[in-house]
């Protein structure tokens, strides 16, 4: 038999079932009709079969085996997937959360700087205006002031009084605003 890969194949059956032949005519011919030789016969075939076939058998074995052995580890590795796939999952839904987390605090924070620059400019613009009427406020109590010596007001009561609440209001202004604001 031609073939020395450890494996059946058609030529080595086909040499196989001539060789069979050859052995049953041969045996047939010595025979010719005797039943003991009839199990003889088949007894030797059964021989030539399994000594042929052992080897065959015991390479089918091994291959069984390590085909069995692939089975087990695909098996294994299927789990570890499945397994790196679902951690894979669950961190990329954590560093989802993470993310929307980080951009929730940089929005507020901003938001909040935001808020922030707008009333730092109203207080600059609330100062700004406090400064103008104050200005104003002074210049109109000079020039009370001028016409109040220049015309001699001073000799009459009312126009003291005026002058004092004049000069209080600012004050008095203060402390009702403050007032309110504090409840």
């Amino acid at each position: 038999m031609g073939n020395t890969s450890g494996t059946l194949s058609n030529a080595d059956l086909t040499d196989t079932a001539v060789h069979l032949k050859h052995l049953q005519k041969q045996e047939q011919e010595k025979s010719a009709g005797n039943t003991e030789f009839d199990k003889d016969l088949v007894k030797k075939y059964k021989d030539e079969i399994t000594k042929i076939n052992e080897p065959k058998i015991a390479e089918m074995e091994t291959i069984k085996k390590m085909y069995d052995a692939l089975v087990v580890k695909y098996g294994q590795d299927k789990i570890v997937i499945d397994r790196l796939t679902q951690l894979f999952q669950e961190l990329q839904t954590k560093n989802d959360a993470l993310k929307n987390d980080v951009n929730n605090y940089y929005s507020i924070t901003n938001t909040s700087a935001r808020k922030v620059y707008y009333e730092e400019n109203e207080i600059d613009n609330l100062n700004t205006y406090h400064s103008v009427l104050l200005v104003t406020y002074y210049l109109l109590f000079a020039i009370y002031l001028i016409r109040f010596f220049y015309n001699k007001y001073y000799t009459s009561i009312i126009t003291w009084i005026y002058l004092i609440l004049y000069i209080i209001t600012p004050w008095l202004l203060r402390r009702i605003v403050g007032y309110f604001y504090e409840m």
